[in-house]
């Protein structure tokens, strides 16, 4: 995507677009994980929610949400449960440089980004968000954001989101590099949701 498309989609949305929001996805738990079997996917993601200093021209700035909805199989009604994905900072003032890790029992399909949100701050005085919504990340049944990937039984790391800040600011999906470092990962994933012990996790 070219700077002038990453500005034209920071700017185009003044508010995040008021949408009829499909249910959330379930927060990955033992007793969820075990009721829904195989009919329905697990994705599980890590977030970034730190400030970044000196970012794409502002003093600072902190992603702050974002959120995904099932955009295939095309048949979904607005009802159908665990077919949209949200993340939000657990603090707007008092947030860490670290990755979380996060896992979502979901409808299985694919997933685009629909909506973020960044604070930015040009002075301790200065503040404010960029934003874009469903209209600016998904143009023509193009998904600007990128997509998202999960089978039914399926469980799914899909990558560590925060932000890049090359232009202006942006929400950016990074990989762990190699073998040994997904690994490590898995190993540090079945420490958090034990019940995942000896199921297969997907890169």
């Amino acid at each position: 995507m070219s700077s002038q498309q990453t500005n034209r989609l920071l700017t185009l949305c003044a508010t995040l677009c008021l949408i009829s929001h499909p249910a959330a996805a379930e927060k990955l738990k033992s007793k969820s994980y075990k009721k829904t079997g195989a009919s329905m996917g697990v994705v599980i993601v890590d977030a970034n929610w730190g400030r970044t200093w000196g970012c794409g021209g502002y003093d600072n700035a902190q992603l702050t949400d974002m959120r995904f909805e099932l955009v295939s199989p095309s048949d979904k009604s607005p009802d159908k449960k665990h077919s949209e994905i949200v993340l939000e900072a657990p603090s707007r003032l008092f947030v860490n440089e670290e990755f979380l890790t996060y896992g979502f029992i979901v409808e299985p399909g694919d997933y685009a980004l629909t909506e973020f949100r960044i604070k930015v701050a040009r002075s301790q005085n200065e503040v404010g968000y960029l934003r874009a919504g469903r209209s600016d990340l998904v143009v023509d049944d193009v998904y600007n954001g990128g997509l998202l990937k999960v089978a039914a039984g399926e469980v799914v790391y899909v990558g560590h989101f925060g932000l890049d800040c090359t232009n202006s600011p942006m929400p950016w999906r990074y990989y762990l590099q190699g073998d040994d470092a997904f690994d490590e990962y898995v190993a540090a994933l079945r420490k958090k949701f034990k019940f995942l012990k000896g199921v297969n996790i997907d890169y």
